[in-house]
């Protein structure tokens, strides 16, 4: 897994709400959202005042159980790079001061210190196999208190076109806006 901060800079472009067929025979509306030339899907959202730390795993609930956050959010998307499907998972995590903020991304950035679940496999909504983001390419990402934690998996990722396309995603998905 490689990891990395970027600073990100971008054109976003949201694109209209389409019908989607959601589990149980309801219907949701999903939203495209276009960065660095990418179409990305929206599949789930999540957002919580406050952190919940079982959605995270390892150090990085440890370290929430802890500390605490002011806000957490998490988003699954879903978009295509170079003809190859790429499922993304977005957290954001958010902290009153620069110490808190700077602690824990130092601890995200340590590779197998933990990561947080994704929403749409938590409410089994990802369309066809759900992603296990086990060798995803990662990303971080710092926005004034917010540090930006992206997994991006593609359902063959020992190619190496394929792990590429994650990579990219992974980047892009940086400069996606949050919801909420």
């Amino acid at each position: 897994m490689a990891a990395g901060t970027l600073a990100v800079v971008g054109t976003v472009e949201r694109g209209p709400r389409a019908p989607a067929e959601g589990t149980g025979g309801e219907t949701r509306r999903t939203e495209v959202v276009s960065v660095h030339g990418l179409d990305f899907e929206r599949l789930a959202t999540d957002r919580q005042r406050g952190c919940d730390p079982p959605h995270a795993v390892g150090e990085i609930e440890a370290f929430l159980s802890e500390y605490g956050c002011e806000d957490l959010r998490r988003s699954s998307l879903r978009t295509t790079v170079d003809g190859s499907p790429v499922a993304v998972s977005v957290a954001a995590v958010s902290f009153a001061d620069d110490a808190d903020t700077t602690a824990f991304r130092d601890l995200a950035e340590t590779p197998g210190t933990g990561t947080f679940a994704d929403p749409a496999a938590e409410g089994d909504r990802w369309p066809g196999d759900t992603p296990d983001f086990a060798d995803a390419a990662f990303r971080t990402a710092l926005r004034d208190h917010t540090v930006m934690l992206v997994l991006a998996d593609t359902p063959d990722d020992a190619s190496t076109a394929n792990g590429q396309a994650a990579v990219r995603a992974a980047e892009a998905a940086l400069a996606v806006p949050l919801e909420g």
